[in-house]
């Protein structure tokens, strides 16, 4: 029978045991600390997708994925192209085909802001993590949200914007002007218009999109394992959001003067 001294060495050391296996079970159960960062991930990307880092006087180089992308990194991205972004405090954004934008803020002072320069782009912003500033800016509006599921599309050719709220809502300005945008709503803006623009439910256009994106990706839920682009689907995107173009008016026979 132990006792005495080497009882009490076996009651200590299995105290200092019990202890260890606790502090060990805590630890994993806390959450992983919030990483600070102002780069944006590339997740996944197909097709041609370059960047170029800096002024325009820097060199275009082609994206990978894996890259850690800078603030003042411009991204273009060819047809049948598309690149995905995960950004710090896990916002998601997509870049569709046929595509130019500047990513001006990527999370410093948890701050976001990005210049649509031509073609569509679309966010999940994580309401739970709510930024400081989330914005995209095209040359005809500036687009501001907290947490939501949003699209932006500039058609440079018409010089015109669709906004597309498909969760939470966006605010849309325009000069002086700000134009609420909520769930299952669009609005169409042109530079330097003279009348209001107005929020408009989706059309059949706009619900095809958001129907495509939908069924075939799931980066919208953030989570590592969904953060896949499908190359199936991106030129069925791209068609759906150019608008028709319609053809010109045929001039008649000119009257016998």
């Amino acid at each position: 029978m132990i006792g005495g001294p080497a009882m009490r060495r076996m009651k200590a050391w299995g105290w200092i045991l019990l202890l260890g296996i606790c502090g060990s079970v805590l630890a994993q159960a806390q959450p992983p600390p919030r990483v600070t960062s102002d780069r944006a991930k590339v997740v996944d990307a197909f097709g041609t997708v370059r960047k170029r880092i800096g002024d325009e006087r820097a060199k275009w180089e082609n994206i990978n994925v894996g890259d850690l992308l800078p603030p003042m990194t411009t991204v273009k991205t060819e047809a049948r192209s598309a690149v995905l972004l995960l950004l710090p405090d896990r916002h998601v954004f997509r870049i569709g085909a046929k595509t130019t934008v500047v990513l001006r803020e990527v999370g410093k002072d948890r701050s976001f802001s990005f210049n649509v320069l031509s073609g569509q782009v679309w966010s999940f912003v994580q309401g739970a993590a709510k930024p400081a500033k989330y914005e995209v800016e095209t040359p005809s509006a500036v687009v501001g949200v907290s947490g939501t599921l949003f699209s932006v599309f500039y058609d440079e050719e018409n010089d015109e914007t669709l906004v597309s709220a498909d969760e939470g809502e966006v605010m849309v300005r325009q000069g002086q002007r700000t134009l609420r945008c909520p769930k299952g709503f669009c609005a169409r803006l042109r530079r330097n218009q003279i009348q209001q623009a107005l929020a408009l439910a989706h059309d059949q256009r706009v619900r095809q999109i958001w129907g495509l994106v939908r069924r075939h990706e799931g980066w919208m839920k953030a989570r590592d394992g969904a953060l896949r682009l499908n190359r199936r689907i991106e030129e069925r995107l791209w068609l759906r959001h150019v608008p028709p173009r319609r053809p010109p008016a045929r001039r008649g026979p000119r009257p016998p003067r």
